[in-house]
């Protein structure tokens, strides 16, 4: 599929979290262009949920999946350009890379402060405020619970039939 390119350009809107599969995509094309000699250009985006946290347990290697390809803590703290040069400098070493850098973003800031618009990434990321509790939340779907997908709130709502509440 990549005979007929010369660079792969990535422009995704990560949310900061492990297990959001836009970082394991763009792993993916890395490892790919890496094999076939093309380059790879990252279009730098903001870490939504900020660049000055790092949460949570690294993955553990036996339990790599699509939601988790590299040894990283559930909150990351890094732009999506960041762990392209994180992915290339540990994983994808003879990958022609670049990162085209953004303006304007500070570690400390959280979307809102930036004032970009927010686009969905997904249907399943309509709010920053659904960006910032993923991290912890999306633990859910390893669970019977219901993380809220398919609610006009996912992840910040969760529920099950096994749970109820006494009506007082």
């Amino acid at each position: 599929m990549l005979e007929g390119i010369d660079v792969m350009v990535i422009d995704l809107q990560d949310v900061g979290s492990r297990y959001y599969t836009f970082i394991w995509t763009m792993a993916l094309v890395m490892e790919a262009c890496e094999e076939m000699g093309k380059s790879v250009v990252v279009l730098d985006r903001p870490n939504p949920i900020t660049g000055r946290h790092i949460e949570g347990p690294v993955l553990s290697p036996e339990f790599a999946s699509f939601v988790g390809l590299h040894k990283l803590p559930v909150r990351h703290g890094m732009t999506i350009g960041e762990m392209g040069l994180y992915l290339k400098d540990t994983y994808y070493p003879e990958l022609d890379f670049f990162v085209i850098p953004m303006r304007g973003w500070k570690r400390m800031m959280w979307f809102d402060h930036t004032r970009l618009p927010w686009v969905l990434p997904s249907p399943n990321m309509p709010t920053l405020e659904t960006a910032t509790v993923y991290p912890g939340m999306c633990l859910l779907e390893g669970t019977n619970l219901s993380e809220g997908r398919g609610t006009t709130r996912p992840f910040e709502i969760f529920g099950a039939p096994l749970l109820t509440l006494p009506l007082w």
